[in-house]
Parts: structure tokens; C-alpha cells; sequence
């Protein structure tokens, strides 16, 4: 009875499903470092080593850093949209709809994405660069359409919803300022302050 073959290409690369798992564990950790460190001061050699691979296994997927930054990126910006459509769905009031979506982006974020953006774009291609903000866009499409609805169930008042979005969005940016980041703020208690603020300003009344 003649032995199986191993499942090898000529390199000696695993083919199948260990490939794909090695593939798609070096784009997740690499999107969760390129969100703790941004694109500056991470190395493929540091998502090879926290894989647990080569750098040449990374060069066998990914031509190169911008081409793996773009594709992690990508994968976060999808799972962040799937997350948030689920919370937009089952959740059936505006406050608790805006929290849940607040939390969950300040769980998962931890550098400034603009920062992040503008210092990789000098390395990103104009392609690279458009299919990220296209990604981006969806998410702020999902939120205007949250405020949107609100207006038409006169629940707020008439506003831009794009607006809205945009502005809500910069409110979960104040987390990553020096004075809040030591510990002052949970991401639950910050997504309670800035949901508080957006939807009842600073009025007494709206305790």
C-alpha cells in the first residue's frame, strides 16, 4: 500500500486548508498591530515572529508591507461594518444603538485612523488609498442612515445625517488625547460620555 503524498507544493509550502490558515492568521495579527502601532513602527519581521512564521512566508502572500497593510486594514474596517450592521439590526433604540456602535469602535481602535492613514499614503498606491475609504465609507454610509431614520421617527431633530456621522465619528477620536488615555476613561465610559454629549449636549436637564 504506497504511503500518501504530502500535501506540498515543490517549495515546500503546505497547500490547503493550512495554508489558508497560516494566511489569514498573519492578516488578523497583522490588523490588530497596525491598529496598536499604526504603519510607521510596525515591521514584518514582528507579524512573522507573532505568527510564528518567516518573513518569507509573509512575502509569499503579501508582495509587500503596503500591499499586507491594506488588506488588514481592509479586513478591520469589514469586520468592524458586519459588527456594527448586527448592532444597528437588533438593537431598537437610538441611544442604545449609538453606544453599542461607540463602544465597539473604541474597543477596536487604538491609534487615530487619519493619523495612520496619512502616514502610509505616501507608500500607498491611488488604488490601495481608494479601496480603504470606499471600506471607510460604508461604515459612515451605516451610521448616517442610523441618524436618518431617527429624523424621520422624529426622534431628533433635521440635520445633515452625513453630518451627523462624520461628527459622531470625531467624538470617539477624544479617547486617544494624552489626559485620557491613562485610565481615566473605560471604552464603556467613554462611549456613555460621548453618546450623552452628542445626543443631550450639555443641557441640565438631559442628566
Amino acid at each position: 500500500m504506497q504511503d500518501k503524498p504530502e500535501n506540498k507544493s515543490k517549495t515546500g509550502r503546505p497547500r490547503g486548508k493550512r495554508t489558508d490558515a497560516t494566511r489569514v492568521l498573519i492578516l488578523r495579527t497583522a490588523a490588530m498591530q497596525f491598529m496598536e502601532l499604526g504603519y510607521d513602527k510596525l515591521s514584518l519581521q514582528e507579524v512573522a515572529d507573532l505568527c510564528g512564521v518567516t518573513k518569507a512566508t509573509i512575502y509569499h502572500y503579501y508582495k509587500d508591507k503596503s500591499s499586507l497593510f491594506t488588506e488588514a486594514i481592509l479586513l478591520m474596517l469589514r469586520t468592524a461594518l458586519a459588527r456594527s450592521e448586527d448592532i444597528v439590526r437588533e438593537t431598537p433604540d437610538l441611544h442604545g444603538k449609538l453606544k453599542l456602535l461607540a463602544i465597539g469602535l473604541l474597543r477596536h481602535s487604538h491609534v487615530e485612523f487619519e493619523t495612520m492613514m496619512r502616514k502610509a499614503s505616501s507608500v500607498l498606491s491611488e488604488e490601495q488609498i481608494a479601496s480603504i475609504r470606499d471600506q471607510e465609507q460604508q461604515l459612515h454610509h451605516l451610521l448616517s442612515g442610523v441618524f436618518r431614520s431617527a429624523m424621520e421617527d422624529g426622534i431628533i431633530r433635521k440635520s445633515n445625517p452625513i453630518f451627523l456621522s462624520r461628527a459622531f465619528a470625531m467624538l470617539m477620536l477624544m479617547r486617544n488625547q494624552p489626559e485620557l488615555t491613562e485610565g481615566l476613561l473605560s471604552p464603556d465610559e467613554a462611549a456613555t460620555e460621548i453618546v450623552h454629549l452628542f445626543l443631550h449636549g450639555l443641557d441640565p436637564h438631559k442628566a
